[in-house]
């Protein structure tokens, strides 16, 4: 595995008044920066149910061992607030579904 800490990060920014949220993903966004050629997106919408419907799609992205949501201000990391369940695998360099968040 070439990057341990990352291969690609974004920044959510909120939208509007929903609570849909973007990020672009690159390897300069991972803390340390990563030489990763792979740019991806992210779009999440959580609704008042709590239910969150993600698409990630990240192609070149091959074999990830994880994918996350962690807070933090850009270039800090922060521990991982959401974690998406592994039974959603990347398929093609696409995540998609709809799922409850759960504690990372």
């Amino acid at each position: 595995m070439q990057n341990l800490g990352g291969e690609v990060r974004g920044q959510l920014t909120t939208v509007g008044d929903a609570t849909l949220l973007f990020a672009e993903l690159r390897g300069s966004n991972e803390v340390p920066a990563t030489s990763s050629t792979v740019v991806g997106a992210a779009l999440i919408t959580i609704d008042n149910n709590n239910l969150l419907t993600f698409e990630i799609n990240a192609p070149g992205l091959v074999s990830p061992t994880s994918s996350h949501i962690h807070p933090g201000v850009t270039g800090l990391n922060g521990s991982p607030l959401l974690a998406f369940p592994p039974t959603f695998p990347f398929n093609n360099g696409r995540l998609t579904g709809p799922t409850h968040p759960r504690a990372a």
